[in-house]
């Protein structure tokens, strides 16, 4: 089992009746037509920047002030149960808004890990959307005081980077050692990690 941080109160529902509002022009009718619509997993989005690499030599008690949160929650969109999409939201308590939404493989690679993490992460460690832009990397980021609990989990990544292990736990360490060997992708942002307004 893992758990995400602590979700501001009042956040999913908002987020739900402002999807509500728009979604039906950003999706084909079929899909909308599929069974119920709902928000599902949310999950904070923290962000992890190329100079990472060379910040220390070793970073596994350091790894929580490499990576940078982004103010933003992901949230799992489910239609008729499967997950298609996913919403991306910023704002404080009583001014949520919704900024990004989607349809795209990687809601289905994330529902993909919750399931992997439900079976096995003991300890019930804190679960993060770790998002490292210069590389195009989703991952899990488990924290746990149990350190066998604590990694990096890679669900997304571009073709040219298949040698990092997909669907292992990786720890800190062997992460970041790993985005030492490729080059990062120039004048990206660290903390804009998608593009997809709503």
């Amino acid at each position: 089992m893992a758990h995400p941080d602590r979700i501001p109160r009042g956040l999913v529902d908002t987020i739900a009746d402002q999807l509500s509002e728009v979604i039906s022009a950003m999706v084909d009718e079929a899909l909308l037509r599929s069974g119920p619509i709902e928000l599902a997993e949310t999950l904070g989005v923290w962000s992890l920047g190329p100079e990472a690499t060379t910040a220390v030599p070793s970073v596994d008690d350091d790894f929580e002030h490499l990576a940078k949160p982004t103010g933003r929650w992901h949230h799992q969109v489910r239609f008729a149960g499967a997950a298609e999409g996913f919403a991306r939201s910023a704002g404080w308590p009583g001014k949520w808004a919704l900024m990004e939404f989607g349809i795209s493989p990687l809601a289905g690679k994330i529902d993909w890990a919750v399931t992997w993490a439900d079976r096995f992460m003991g300890h019930d460690p804190l679960v993060r959307l770790l998002v490292v832009p210069a590389y195009q990397i989703h991952a899990f980021w488990f924290a746990s005081t149990h350190k066998s609990n604590n990694g990096v989990l890679v669900l997304d990544q571009p073709d040219r980077f298949v040698s990092i292990p997909s669907q292992e736990l990786l720890l800190f360490q062997e992460f970041i050692d790993l985005l030492r060997t490729r080059q990062p992708i120039t004048g990206v942002e660290s903390d804009r990690p998608d593009n997809h307004e709503a």
